[in-house]
């Protein structure tokens, strides 16, 4: 596909995009593009994955953190009802522990 002035790119020309990143807070001028597996806070760039905080880390490309997390938060709030029983039946144990004690101190 011709380019600007009729030239075909080559396939090791950069190609222009229209801005839609934000900025890094930490480097400016570098986008936020990815998104620490690890953390899991914030979307970070690629200086911050390369010699950051976030150095050996890993990283999804935020298009693909996008696509995964959702998943992820309902796997997570799977778990956490399954373990908020858990610990209402926990509770209830212990309530009927001390309910027993209770009685067994007013004999």
């Amino acid at each position: 596909q011709p380019g600007s002035g009729g030239v075909t790119p080559r396939r090791s020309d950069p190609v222009p995009l229209p801005r839609r990143f934000l900025g890094c807070p930490l480097h400016r001028e570098e986008p936020l593009q990815y998104f620490c597996l690890r953390c899991q806070s914030e979307c970070i760039c690629a200086e911050c994955v390369l010699n950051g905080e976030h150095q050996g880390h890993e990283v999804l490309n935020v298009r693909e953190a996008v696509r995964q997390l959702p998943a992820k938060v309902g796997e997570l709030a799977t778990a956490a009802r399954l373990r908020a029983e858990e610990i209402g039946g926990v509770v209830d144990h212990a309530q009927a522990g001390r309910r027993e004690l209770v009685s067994i101190l007013e004999r």
